[in-house]
């Protein structure tokens, strides 16, 4: 009862200025720590990571729309990886959905995964 009393607050107030703590994440659907930095090397180390992510995939989100297809499936290979060292699964997996139906030349829709980059680096970025 009390994961979906906070996964509703969650959904009410994503995006708003309230502040996270890392290991509340773990609360949170589509995200776990238990593989990355914060689960090895603590706190401080994992909010050094997401703030790199949240700059890098922000300046690069801006460029995106410009990009060639080649372009566009490195940079959601390298969002693959990122997301999943922030522990976004969700954002990860999707993009390993996208990887494959670009290699089975099925039709792709980048827009979905730039609007989930768009949540993962709002919530990213109201970590303390």
């Amino acid at each position: 009862m009390f994961h979906a009393i906070k996964q509703f607050c969650y959904r009410v107030f994503e995006g708003k200025s309230s502040t996270i703590e890392p290991d509340e994440l773990n609360h949170m659907e589509g995200y776990n720590l238990d593989e990355t930095v914060y689960a090895y090397l603590g706190k401080q180390a994992y909010l050094q990571v997401a703030e790199c992510f949240t700059t890098e995939f922000q300046r690069k989100l801006s460029e995106a729309k410009q990009l060639s297809e080649k372009e566009k499936n490195a940079f959601v290979h390298n969002l693959k990886s990122a997301s999943g060292n922030v522990g976004a699964l969700a954002l990860s997996q999707h993009c390993e959905e996208y990887e494959k139906r670009v290699h089975q030349n099925e039709e792709v829709n980048i827009e979905r995964l730039f609007d989930e980059l768009k949540k993962v680096i709002a919530t990213l970025k109201r970590l303390t």
